[in-house]
């Protein structure tokens, strides 16, 4: 790996995690926190500096002293190294001792017997579930395997909605484009939870720190440049750096208003700092009764560093859904707590979404209210069929002398999800956004103009495509559009077209709004490679090697699969005993005809006369 890449898979793979750490619908408050870590053997090749470790130990410090915690790892079998126990000092050392046997990798995923396993334990609160996987349901051999694993994953996917009664939340992380994605979602967002895919090392740490924004409620002081500003009231705050473009892990330099300067060695009763973690893709610093102004980080910083703070004025809010559907409106709400500082200006709120890439959707301000509430609506028209995948929504207030910011991590989602159905005669389509109105939206569905019969049942619908024999040879395309009403207000919008290939094999060009694979227990859950549709290729050097480059993770794990697989040792054995059986009989047949080209030589030196 070039020093370039391994600097933006790492930059990137730890914002990947702030934003899946961001991912539940509400604050910690009373929840247990159930950690589900996948050490089957392919998450060595997804994950191969194992930077899962790293975002697990970042959670592991900053979650909520008190709450209760476990973790439970899975591949062939379940376990659970970590019960589930209050957090305290103690709890913390035992889970960071835990954190290197996530290499001890196993063959399998057993998936429902890890999720059946971490619910278990019920107790009083709610429980939180953060689910970290590269695969999906891979059942130890046995019996009609494939039907074994279309059972289980059926069962994870009637399980959830049930789920969210019993006031438990899943969020998931996909590794890699191998992952389940669609059952991931199936898992999460029914329970309220976020379901992030992490398809290469850059979105990782972005996927396990968007957790940590839901899990850990606390507000943040913004960061501009390298410096932060600190306001008289403040009791603690957590300074989370992570290491910048260089790719050394080098701890940085504090710097306070005052001017003095202090490093991770510069732990103890004359500095103001309590308590400094290093790690190699961050570093993690606690002071205590921090002094008022501003301070610099001098060091290598990257963008994504967070600053959190306890005590003082409070920015509070109510979490966005975190599942935003496009075309609905998204209400935001947020008050100030504590003593506001006194001023002629009063203060300013706003609410920004942004995509996962750090480009501005939309941004509003929120106004205030007769109740010290202030409020405002991020329009549904922003969340258009061009946005899909993750986002952020971020709420910050400014005033006289202080500012605070909070933000949630959170999935744009299409509104109805189109599906090819298993038989390749119809198009299935579904309502995701809970509160659109099966009965009130109309479907249409069109093919070289004429139209196409559309059914309802139970809130579903399916168009009924022309038999194969008679689709036509060229490549055409099924048009699709829905009128319903989003929060009160008519919508129109039109799907993605599903393409009818030339060969009339149907497939769809990006028929599912978010961009997922077409499923049909869904197609047998293969790879969105294979099922995508394709433009004809671009046969130059640049395209083929770009093409090997996007493929290279998915080859690579399917390789780390087969290694794991006995009959692949027995395989190479034979070939190794094959090879040297062959090399034994060539070296033999080469000394008989030496020997046979060897002349007879008498005593004198002479060959003997016949």
């Amino acid at each position: 790996m070039s020093l370039a890449c391994a600097v933006s898979w790492r930059r990137w793979a730890l914002g990947a995690g702030i934003a899946a750490l961001g991912a539940l619908t509400t604050p910690l408050a009373g929840a247990d926190v159930r950690m589900v870590v996948d050490v089957s053997g392919s998450m060595h090749q997804s994950d191969p500096d194992n930077v899962r470790s790293s975002a697990l130990k970042l959670l592991i410090e900053l979650l909520p002293a008190s709450e209760r915690a476990g973790i439970w790892t899975f591949g062939t079998e379940v376990a659970n190294p970590l019960p589930l126990a209050p957090i305290d000092p103690a709890w913390r050392s035992r889970a960071l001792d835990l954190l290197p046997r996530l290499l001890d990798y196993q063959q399998h995923t057993d998936l429902e017997s890890a999720l059946d396993a971490a619910l278990a334990p019920e107790g009083d609160p709610s429980r939180r579930v953060v689910l970290f996987t590269d695969g999906r349901v891979d059942l130890p051999a046995g019996g009609d395997k494939v039907r074994r694993d279309a059972e289980s994953r059926q069962r994870l996917v009637e399980q959830a909605p049930s789920l969210a009664a019993q006031d438990v939340t899943i969020d998931t992380i996909g590794l890699t484009d191998l992952a389940d994605t669609a059952l991931l979602r199936q898992l999460a967002q029914p329970t309220g939870g976020l379901a992030s895919e992490a398809e290469g090392s850059r979105e990782l740490m972005r996927s396990f720190l968007g957790v940590l924004g839901r899990v850990v409620d606390r507000d943040q002081l913004p960061f501009e440049g390298d410096r932060f500003n600190v306001d008289p009231g403040i009791e603690r705050i957590t300074v989370l750096v992570f290491h910048g473009r260089s790719g050394v892990a080098v701890s940085p330099v504090l710097v306070t208003p005052d001017g003095r300067r202090f490093g991770s060695g510069d732990v103890g009763e004359e500095a103001p700092i309590s308590r400094w973690v290093v790690d190699r893709f961050f570093d993690l610093v606690t002071i205590e009764q921090p002094a008022a102004g501003e301070w610099r980080i001098d060091g290598d910083l990257d963008p994504g560093s967070r600053v959190f703070a306890d005590g003082g004025l409070r920015l509070s809010g109510v979490a966005p859904p975190a599942t935003l559907y496009q075309y609905a409106d998204v209400p935001i709400e947020a008050w100030l707590e504590g003593a506001v500082p006194s001023s002629e200006q009063a203060p300013r709120l706003q609410a920004r979404l942004i995509d996962g890439d750090d480009r501005l959707i939309v941004q509003r301000p929120l106004n205030a209210e007769g109740d010290g509430r202030y409020r405002a609506v991020l329009p549904g028209s922003a969340l258009d069929a061009g946005r899909r995948g993750d986002a952020r929504v971020v709420i910050s207030a400014e005033g006289d002398g202080f500012s605070r910011e909070r933000e949630w991590s959170v999935a744009i989602a299409p509104a109805i999800e189109a599906n090819l159905a298993p038989d390749q005669r119809s198009i299935e389509l579904r309502p995701m956004d809970p509160r659109l109105d099966p009965g009130s939206t109309q479907i249409e569905a069109t093919l070289l103009g004429e139209p196409l019969e559309v059914r309802e049942h139970n809130g579903r619908w399916q168009v009924v495509l022309p038999p194969p024999e008679s689709l036509p040879s060229q490549r055409v395309e099924v048009e699709i559009h829905a009128r319903f009403d989003a929060d009160g207000t008519p919508r129109e919008i039109t799907l993605p077209p599903v393409v009818i290939n030339p060969d009339s094999a149907i497939g769809l060009a990006g028929a599912r709004l978010d961009d997922a694979p077409v499923e049909a227990e869904r197609m047998e859950q293969q790879p969105r490679a294979e099922v995508e549709a394709a433009e004809p290729f671009d046969w130059t050097p640049q395209a083929i090697w770009s093409e090997l480059e996007r493929r290279a993770p998915q080859w690579s794990a399917q390789a780390q699969r087969l290694v794991l697989e006995p009959w692949t040792w027995l395989l190479a054995a034979l070939i190794v005993l094959l090879w040297a059986l062959f090399a034994w009989r060539e070296r033999r047949r080469r000394i008989r005809r030496r020997r046979r080209a060897e002349p007879s030589v008498g005593p004198d030196g002479r060959e003997p006369r016949l």
